[in-house]
Protein backbone atom coordinates (compact mmCIF):
# COMPACT_ATOMS: atom_id res chain seq x y z
CA UNK A 1 0.00 0.00 0.00
CA UNK A 2 3.03 2.35 0.51
CA UNK A 3 4.15 1.88 -2.28
CA UNK A 4 1.17 2.50 -4.21
CA UNK A 5 1.05 6.02 -2.43
CA UNK A 6 4.96 6.88 -3.32
CA UNK A 7 4.01 5.72 -6.76
CA UNK A 8 0.98 8.28 -6.49
CA UNK A 9 2.47 11.02 -5.36
CA UNK A 10 5.32 10.58 -7.79
CA UNK A 11 3.35 10.41 -10.46
CA UNK A 12 0.44 12.47 -10.09
CA UNK A 13 1.57 15.47 -7.26
CA UNK A 14 4.89 15.87 -8.61
CA UNK A 15 4.39 16.57 -11.97
CA UNK A 16 1.28 18.86 -11.12
CA UNK A 17 3.52 20.98 -8.27
CA UNK A 18 6.17 21.12 -11.28
CA UNK A 19 3.78 21.92 -13.74
CA UNK A 20 2.15 25.02 -11.35
CA UNK A 21 5.61 26.47 -10.93
CA UNK A 22 6.30 26.61 -14.15
CA UNK A 23 3.06 27.95 -14.96
CA UNK A 24 4.01 30.79 -12.45
CA UNK A 25 7.41 31.18 -13.26
CA UNK A 26 6.29 31.67 -17.09
CA UNK A 27 3.70 34.66 -15.67
CA UNK A 28 6.16 36.52 -14.30
CA UNK A 29 9.65 36.02 -16.09
CA UNK A 30 7.75 36.38 -19.43
CA UNK A 31 4.11 37.41 -19.74
CA UNK A 32 4.04 40.39 -16.86
CA UNK A 33 7.14 41.72 -18.02
CA UNK A 34 6.04 41.15 -22.09
CA UNK A 35 3.19 43.53 -21.15
CA UNK A 36 4.63 46.19 -18.78
CA UNK A 37 7.40 46.58 -21.90
CA UNK A 38 4.04 46.62 -24.24
CA UNK A 39 2.57 49.17 -22.34
CA UNK A 40 5.92 51.40 -21.84
CA UNK A 41 6.65 51.48 -25.51
CA UNK A 42 2.76 52.55 -25.90
CA UNK A 43 3.53 55.31 -23.69
CA UNK A 44 6.32 56.62 -25.01
CA UNK A 45 4.74 56.61 -28.66
CA UNK A 46 1.60 58.65 -26.84
CA UNK A 47 4.32 61.26 -26.08
CA UNK A 48 6.38 61.15 -29.24
CA UNK A 49 3.01 62.07 -30.74
CA UNK A 50 1.66 64.61 -28.12
CA UNK A 51 5.30 66.80 -28.86
CA UNK A 52 4.25 66.18 -32.49
CA UNK A 53 1.35 68.05 -31.67
CA UNK A 54 2.84 70.69 -29.42
CA UNK A 55 5.35 71.07 -32.30
CA UNK A 56 2.53 71.73 -34.72
CA UNK A 57 1.33 75.18 -32.64
CA UNK A 58 4.46 76.67 -33.29
CA UNK A 59 5.03 75.45 -37.07
CA UNK A 60 1.64 77.08 -37.65
CA UNK A 61 2.22 80.29 -35.49
CA UNK A 62 5.89 80.30 -37.62
CA UNK A 63 3.54 80.55 -40.88
CA UNK A 64 1.32 83.36 -39.78
CA UNK A 65 4.83 85.26 -39.15
CA UNK A 66 5.65 84.00 -42.75
CA UNK A 67 2.69 85.14 -44.02
CA UNK A 68 3.34 88.37 -42.53
CA UNK A 69 0.31 88.26 -40.05
CA UNK A 70 2.11 88.49 -36.96
CA UNK A 71 5.63 89.25 -35.95
CA UNK A 72 8.08 86.87 -34.65
CA UNK A 73 7.87 88.42 -31.44
CA UNK A 74 3.61 88.16 -31.20
CA UNK A 75 4.00 84.36 -32.82
CA UNK A 76 6.15 83.21 -30.09
CA UNK A 77 4.32 84.89 -27.53
CA UNK A 78 0.73 83.57 -28.53
CA UNK A 79 2.67 79.98 -28.87
CA UNK A 80 3.55 80.34 -25.29
CA UNK A 81 0.61 81.17 -24.19
CA UNK A 82 -1.35 77.85 -26.10
CA UNK A 83 1.25 75.58 -24.96
CA UNK A 84 1.44 76.85 -21.50
CA UNK A 85 -2.26 75.58 -20.75
CA UNK A 86 -1.89 72.27 -22.65
CA UNK A 87 -2.50 69.79 -19.85
CA UNK A 88 -3.39 66.46 -20.52
CA UNK A 89 -3.49 62.90 -18.29
CA UNK A 90 -5.90 61.64 -15.98
CA UNK A 91 -5.70 64.41 -14.20
CA UNK A 92 -4.85 66.89 -16.93
CA UNK A 93 -1.40 67.72 -14.76
CA UNK A 94 1.03 66.28 -17.67
CA UNK A 95 2.21 69.19 -19.71
CA UNK A 96 4.78 70.69 -22.14
CA UNK A 97 7.74 72.71 -21.65
CA UNK A 98 9.76 74.70 -24.24
CA UNK A 99 13.86 75.68 -23.64
CA UNK A 100 16.03 77.37 -26.64
CA UNK A 101 19.14 76.04 -27.68
CA UNK A 102 20.73 78.21 -25.17
CA UNK A 103 19.62 76.18 -23.04
CA UNK A 104 16.80 79.39 -21.75
CA UNK A 105 13.85 77.94 -19.98
CA UNK A 106 11.22 79.98 -21.98
CA UNK A 107 8.20 78.13 -20.43
CA UNK A 108 7.98 75.35 -17.90
CA UNK A 109 4.10 75.73 -15.93
CA UNK A 110 5.51 73.93 -12.54
CA UNK A 111 8.86 75.74 -12.52
CA UNK A 112 8.04 79.19 -13.08
CA UNK A 113 11.10 80.23 -11.14
CA UNK A 114 13.28 78.86 -14.32
CA UNK A 115 11.86 81.21 -16.91
CA UNK A 116 14.63 83.63 -18.47
CA UNK A 117 16.81 80.76 -16.94
CA UNK A 118 20.36 80.07 -18.58
CA UNK A 119 20.14 76.08 -17.63
CA UNK A 120 23.45 75.23 -19.03
CA UNK A 121 24.73 74.19 -15.49
CA UNK A 122 21.00 73.06 -13.85
CA UNK A 123 21.32 69.31 -13.01
CA UNK A 124 18.87 66.56 -11.49
CA UNK A 125 19.54 64.86 -8.16
CA UNK A 126 22.34 62.45 -9.98
CA UNK A 127 24.09 65.01 -11.52
CA UNK A 128 22.60 64.63 -15.35
CA UNK A 129 22.43 68.19 -17.08
CA UNK A 130 19.07 67.28 -18.28
CA UNK A 131 18.66 70.55 -20.40
CA UNK A 132 21.99 70.58 -21.87
CA UNK A 133 21.17 66.90 -23.07
CA UNK A 134 17.50 67.67 -24.29
CA UNK A 135 19.94 70.64 -26.62
CA UNK A 136 22.21 67.67 -27.55
CA UNK A 137 19.66 65.11 -28.65
CA UNK A 138 17.79 67.91 -31.02
CA UNK A 139 21.34 68.89 -32.62
CA UNK A 140 22.36 65.81 -33.04
CA UNK A 141 18.99 63.74 -34.26
CA UNK A 142 16.33 66.40 -34.24
CA UNK A 143 14.22 64.90 -31.83
CA UNK A 144 14.23 62.10 -29.07
CA UNK A 145 13.85 60.70 -26.21
CA UNK A 146 15.89 61.75 -22.61
CA UNK A 147 15.57 60.06 -19.63
CA UNK A 148 16.60 62.40 -15.89
CA UNK A 149 15.19 62.86 -12.36
CA UNK A 150 12.08 65.36 -12.17
CA UNK A 151 9.64 66.69 -9.41
CA UNK A 152 6.35 64.70 -9.52
CA UNK A 153 4.09 67.08 -11.58
CA UNK A 154 3.68 69.93 -9.12
CA UNK A 155 5.49 68.56 -6.00
CA UNK A 156 9.05 69.84 -5.73
CA UNK A 157 9.75 67.36 -2.95
CA UNK A 158 8.71 64.36 -4.68
CA UNK A 159 11.76 63.57 -7.11
CA UNK A 160 11.09 60.56 -9.41
CA UNK A 161 12.87 58.96 -12.90
CA UNK A 162 10.69 60.51 -15.56
CA UNK A 163 11.39 60.22 -19.46
CA UNK A 164 10.77 62.78 -21.59
CA UNK A 165 10.88 63.31 -25.94
CA UNK A 166 12.21 66.53 -27.04
CA UNK A 167 12.08 67.40 -30.80
CA UNK A 168 13.48 70.73 -31.94
CA UNK A 169 11.75 73.44 -33.99
CA UNK A 170 14.74 74.84 -35.66
CA UNK A 171 13.05 78.24 -37.28
CA UNK A 172 12.94 79.71 -33.75
CA UNK A 173 15.79 77.46 -32.07
CA UNK A 174 13.56 76.53 -29.77
CA UNK A 175 13.05 72.65 -27.84
CA UNK A 176 9.74 71.34 -27.22
CA UNK A 177 9.15 68.33 -24.96
CA UNK A 178 6.81 66.56 -22.78
CA UNK A 179 7.56 62.85 -20.43
CA UNK A 180 6.28 60.33 -18.43
CA UNK A 181 7.35 59.61 -15.18
CA UNK A 182 8.57 56.26 -14.87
Amino acid sequence: MNKIRSKFSFNIIVPSVLSLILFVLLIFLIIIPYFEESIFERKKEMIKELTNSAWSILKEMDKEVQDSIMTLKEAQTEAVLIIKNLKYGKEHKDYFWITDMQPKMIIHPYRPDLKGNDLRDYSDPSGKKLFVECVNTVKEKGEGFVDYMWQYKEDSTHIVPKLSYVKGFENWAWVIGTGIYI
